[in-house]
């Protein structure tokens, strides 16, 4: 093997044989790099250098009773002195261990003091010095793991029906409960009821469909459930727009008449009872003689009889006038 004197020697004649002006250039440069890499080596066989390095770190802890809400601290910055080969292997993180950090309930502090893991540290780097750490406290959030069991409610309000339909019966809901597990600050966060949205299809018939619960906003909380099943009944009603006799009530005088004796109504009927045909028995109009407004002579027009399936009615007349002749 050849030694460093001849390969320097070969390669300074080579530099003043004539050549081509590239060649030339490729020499030097391979030049450059050959000090550089006797330099460096050099310079890594010297003791006493001091720099800054990160020391792989590990929380212990139960999972199955806490969890980690955010990212936590898996380095911990420290200056050390040592030899350049020494301190470039740590540098990569050769030959460092991971010190462990045991907390028995990280739910009651939230922070770790450095300055207790000085002899871990100094222990498991036994060929460099450690100066000092540079962060003296190391913080975390690590909550206690619970799980919490809430009503769930189907948000109504935000139901889309065809025109001319409505709901006409409770709104059932399996399960009725839905259980929530994560970090006890996230899971206490939400509401009570837990609310069910129906999207943003609209219905024109009775109901019975899995709906998706919303988003839990986190991946550190699992629901017992993905959906929840809704059971609703939904009818059309049909518009009516009739004439309707008006009844006089409570006057003493059987003689009296109203005017006018029919009046127009609207309303809207359950599709349901359209064969219903007893007038008076689903729907009837009357003026009380006992509320007689004496200085015009006139009585409000009252619903006297309205079956539950009759919704929205309105009537044109809202007061008829007494005809005393």
């Amino acid at each position: 093997m050849k030694s460093a004197e001849e390969i320097i020697e070969k390669l300074r004649s080579s530099f003043y044989t004539p050549s081509r002006k590239d060649e030339k250039l490729k020499v030097v440069v391979f030049c450059i790099l050959i000090s550089t890499t006797f330099w460096f080596f050099s310079a890594l066989n010297k003791a006493d250098y001091t720099t800054q390095i990160q020391y792989p770190i590990e929380f212990k802890y139960d999972p199955n009773l806490y969890v980690a809400v955010s990212e936590l601290p898996d380095k911990l910055p420290i200056d050390v002195t040592g030899g350049g080969w020494d301190l470039m292997t740590r540098s990569f993180g050769f030959g460092m261990e991971p010190i462990s950090i045991d907390l028995e309930d990280p739910s009651v502090l939230r922070y770790h003091l450095s300055s207790t893991l000085r002899g871990d540290l100094s222990a498991s780097m036994t060929d460099i010095n450690l100066n000092f750490i540079l962060n003296d406290t190391l913080f975390y959030n690590i909550q206690k793991r619970v799980k919490r069991r809430i009503p769930v409610a189907f948000d109504s309000i935000s139901i889309v029906l065809d025109e001319g339909h409505e709901i006409t019966s409770s709104i059932n809901l399996e399960p009725k409960y839905i259980e929530l597990e994560g970090p006890e600050n996230l899971v206490n966060a939400f509401s009570n009821p837990f609310i069910v949205y129906p999207g943003s299809n609209s219905f024109d018939d009775n109901v019975d469909d899995q709906f998706e619960i919303p988003s839990l906003g986190s991946s550190l909380i699992n629901a017992d459930v993905s959906e929840v099943r809704a059971i609703f009944e939904v009818t059309e009603f049909i518009d009516f727009d009739e004439m309707r006799s008006v009844e006089l009530v409570n006057a003493e005088d059987s003689t009296l008449t109203i005017f006018p004796s029919r009046v127009r109504v609207f309303y809207r009927k359950d599709e349901r009872f359209i064969d219903q045909v007893a007038d008076t028995v689903e729907l009837s109009l009357m003026a009380d003689f006992n509320t007689l407004n004496l200085l015009d002579s006139t009585i409000e027009i009252k619903a006297g009889i309205q079956m539950s399936y009759i919704k929205g009615l309105s009537i044109e007349t809202v007061r008829v006038k007494v005809n005393y002749e």
